[in-house]
């Protein structure tokens, strides 16, 4: 995968191989780094269960300490990460993102529900700027039409470390409690963080720099007010926000799903949605990505339709999953909905950081994951408790299973929004263009 990415290079790559040889080396930094991110980032998922009967909380009390206080803390700090990495070094800023995310995130065994709930607010304002940095930084290893694939690349690192955290952290939870899953998944990151000092090199921004005043860095405003302009990346964002929502809401509480409903013991049902859901994810994220690129390259267009048909594919899945009760048809189609539901992001990734200035992509990269952050990775765990809580009385345990497909059933408006993205694509693009000095002209949309 590394070497499939890495064999793009420009004219100035042929006359320096050892900035090719950076580059090379920058990929599997920025996706270890990624792989560092999720890791603590998704920690909750598999501790779910031992932390409701330690500390007899319900489910709707559950899915608001999942991540809502992690998205609460990357929105209060993403304008400001999004800013500094515009201006400054994205490897900076990614090393201490990643090195106190970890710090915070292992103190999170003192002081209870509380303690929780500060430290993984705290570890969710560190982790602000680790997406827009990475995703700005790739954007400027490769050119557009590589851009999905590297994005996708990205996202299999995210999914990475999703399947350790279920995996090692499922194992570790079983045998260590809880505490232990969280110094493990902080100090992970720390260490991560202190290897990339070293090692990672900050690319190059010269490839898509703006003819003129290249050394001016727009205002906020204007650059919201240029983003506001760019409608697909606008209906991209908002389809995004969405579909992380319910995949966040489905991924979550798919353990608690496995335990209560199939007897599974949590080292069980961590495994199995490590390897069946979270692991699958990987393969889906990057062959949407290759196959987004493909058709992009005759119709750029495919870059917003792909993600469409695997977000529809992913819904029909998970909603047929929530409904069988054989274990078999339930794992098969929980291989599949995971097989589907991760293309999108990437893509995704892609329109956002290619339809905007480069030197707006920092503040635009804010805008993609913090919004999915705090709305979809905050609230979807939320909305799946609180749907399950109260349909308890309706259902008793069952009530799982139609939270999860009700929650399921708003992809229906985020299909929609992607297909509405299609419209705008070569309008934003030509605007874009104009902007840069080349020459287009704006068109209307169609």
């Amino acid at each position: 995968m590394t070497d499939r990415l890495a064999e793009v290079d420009d004219c100035a790559d042929s006359a320096a191989p050892s900035r090719s040889f950076r580059r090379s080396l920058a990929l599997p930094l920025l996706l270890g780094a990624g792989a560092a991110s999720s890791f603590t980032t998704s920690i909750m998922g598999v501790i779910l269960v031992p932390i409701q009967k330690e500390f007899g909380l319900t489910d709707s009390n559950l899915g608001l300490l999942v991540n809502t206080g992690f998205g609460l803390g990357i929105v209060i700090t993403a304008l400001p990460a999004g800013y500094l990495i515009d201006r400054s070094s994205r490897k900076i800023a990614l090393v201490l993102a990643l090195f106190f995310a970890g710090l915070v995130t292992g103190l999170g065994v003192f002081g209870g529900v509380l303690g929780i709930l500060m430290t993984r607010t705290m570890s969710g304002a560190f982790h602000a700027p680790c997406g827009p940095a990475v995703t700005s930084m790739l954007t400027d290893l490769y050119p557009a039409e590589r851009r999905a694939a590297a994005m996708s690349a990205y996202i299999v690192a995210l999914i990475a470390g999703n399947v350790l955290n279920y995996l090692i952290g499922g194992y570790v939870a079983g045998h260590y409690g809880w505490r232990g899953v969280l110094v493990l998944g902080g100090a992970a990151s720390a260490v991560v963080g202190a290897i990339l000092m070293p090692l990672l090199q900050e690319p190059d921004q010269s490839r898509e720099r703006p003819k003129t005043s290249a050394a001016e860095i727009p205002s906020l405003m204007p650059t919201l007010k240029f983003i506001w302009q760019q409608r697909a990346v606008v209906h991209v964002i908002a389809a995004c926000v969405l579909g992380i929502t319910t995949m966040s809401a489905t991924m979550v509480w798919l353990v608690p799903f496995y335990v209560r409903l199939f007897d599974f013991t949590l080292s069980q049902a961590g495994t199995a949605v490590g390897l069946g859901a979270v692991g699958v994810c990987g393969f889906g994220a990057l062959i949407g990505g290759f196959v987004t690129d493909k058709l992009s390259r005759r119709d750029q267009r495919w870059k917003t339709g792909v993600p469409a048909v695997a977000i529809a594919i992913s819904s029909l899945a998970v909603i047929l999953m929530v409904t069988v009760h054989s274990i078999y048809w339930a794992i098969a189609l929980m291989v599949l909905w995971s097989s589907c539901i991760q293309v999108h992001i990437g893509p995704a990734w892609a329109v956002s950081q290619s339809l905007v200035p480069p030197r707006m992509r920092g503040r635009a990269a804010t805008i993609l994951s913090s919004t999915p952050t705090l709305l979809g990775v905050g609230l979807g765990p939320a909305l799946a408790g609180g749907l399950s809580q109260l349909l308890i009385p309706h259902f008793g345990y069952q009530s799982i299973r139609y939270a999860l497909g009700g929650v399921n059933l708003l992809n229906v408006v985020v299909i929609f929004w992607y297909l509405v993205a299609m419209r705008y694509m070569r309008a934003d693009q030509a605007r874009l263009d104009l902007y840069l000095g080349k020459s287009a002209t704006p068109s209307a949309s169609f």
